[in-house]
């Protein structure tokens, strides 16, 4: 049941948006590929429209062990192009390769196959490179393990090796596929050695262009620093300076009316003295 207002649910396919409406028809619901047209959504439809096959390209690689069929998907054996049967490898160490049958001839591997010059060119003109056309990640095969000794329901690894499955071993199957992953690093890393020194050529003049523009950086904020500090010792110097003069001419000013006042009370005795010697004189006469 849809919620009210709802016109769809983006449950039902890629032409339902997440507010749970239609995709308008020119919404693309599906990018082209090597086996199909680019798809639009079909008005007041939910689900994106089937495969639009590329009629050129059927019969064509679209991955190492597939080839576009009729429908435009890409689930077709490479066997179908040989008009042949698609079967489980024999075991041995071409287990997880792609293998064939005619029914008369029993169960072959595509490389042993390729050994046929119309075989090969057939292969050729369809863009199959049949040292490619292996099994990855999970396919079932048969192999030996390392004691040699065979077994079934096994595994073709990253690198197309089959491996003997083991629920008790899950741990070194993580292991396994950290260890693979990490060799294909390694690979990458011997095939493009150049970009690697090239890179890290770059960050290292990056990096030490970094370092010259901070130290002249550095030089320039401290110079002025230092002439801010020298400017201020200098006028607290000369302030202080003035403090001692101010002071000083402070200290003369008391003292210079001090002798006045000294001098002022001297005249004034003097006076008082002469004063005392006239009355005498007075009245003796």
């Amino acid at each position: 049941m849809l919620a009210e207002g709802a016109q769809c649910s983006p449950q039902q396919g890629s032409c339902c948006s997440t507010l749970c409406t239609f995709q308008p028809s020119t919404y693309v619901c599906a990018e082209s590929t090597i086996c199909s047209l680019q798809r639009t959504c079909i008005q007041n439809t939910s689900a994106c429209p089937s495969f639009i096959a590329i009629n050129d390209n059927i019969g064509k690689s679209c991955d190492n062990a597939f080839v576009c069929d009729e429908s435009g998907a890409c689930n077709s054996s490479i066997c179908t192009i040989l008009k042949m049967k698609e079967c489980k490898c024999p075991r041995g160490d071409l287990s997880c390769h792609i293998c064939c049958t005619d029914q008369e001839e029993g169960c072959t591997p595509l490389q042993q196959l390729a050994g046929n010059s119309t075989i090969n060119e057939l292969l050729i003109s369809n863009g199959i490179d049949v040292s490619l056309a292996k099994y990855t990640n999970g396919e079932p095969c048969n192999g030996y393990n390392f004691n040699k000794q065979p077994f079934e329901d096994g595994y073709c690894d990253t690198l197309s090796r089959c491996r003997e499955f083991d629920p008790d071993l899950a741990i070194f199957s993580l292991l396994n596929r950290l260890l693979v992953e990490s060799y294909a690093v390694l690979t990458w890393l011997q095939s493009m050695w150049w970009i690697i020194v090239l890179v890290s050529i770059f960050f290292l003049v990056l990096l030490n262009i970094i370092v010259i523009i901070c130290h002249v950086s550095l030089r320039k904020t401290h110079s002025e620093d230092y002439k801010k500090r020298k400017e201020l010792q200098s006028i607290s110097r000369r302030h202080r300076h003035r403090s001692r003069v101010a002071d000083s001419s402070s200290h003369i000013g008391r003292g210079n009316e001090s002798l006045q006042i000294l001098s002022t009370n001297h005249n004034c005795e003097d006076l008082v003295s002469v004063t005392e010697m006239d009355l005498a004189q007075i009245s003796q006469h």
